[in-house]
């Protein structure tokens, strides 16, 4: 917990990732949670204005930082796709697959509004 000057100071600090999202960007963060992770993860979606959030739930063995292996869940607004115990990049694959993805919707999107 922070204290109270220091989290105001955290707060007021305009560095939000996608503050500066540009039109047809596709902004990935990563987060580290030990619980409540697809919750956390699409708080954190919102908060800092991403398509995609890659969360790892780094209380589980063989997972995160220090191993060769992960398993995630990407989020995204509109689901969440867990991606099983596998080497690194294999989940990069993944993650990269959701990007993909992401930049075909907007795509679409796109072409839809000027239709």
């Amino acid at each position: 917990r922070f204290e109270d000057d220091r989290r105001d100071a955290i707060l007021f600090f305009p560095l939000a990732l996608g503050a500066a999202k540009r039109p047809g960007q596709v902004l990935v963060g990563f987060a580290a949670e030990t619980s409540n992770l697809v919750d956390n993860a699409k708080g954190k979606l919102v908060r800092k204005n991403l398509d995609i959030v890659v969360a790892n739930d780094v209380s589980q063995p063989k997972v995160g930082f220090g191993h060769d292996t992960n398993a995630v869940t990407i989020v995204t607004k509109s689901d969440a796709k867990d991606v099983p115990l596998s080497d690194k990049h294999s989940v990069a694959v993944h993650v990269l697959d959701s990007v993909e993805q992401s930049l075909h919707r907007m795509s679409l999107d796109r072409k839809q509004e000027h239709s």
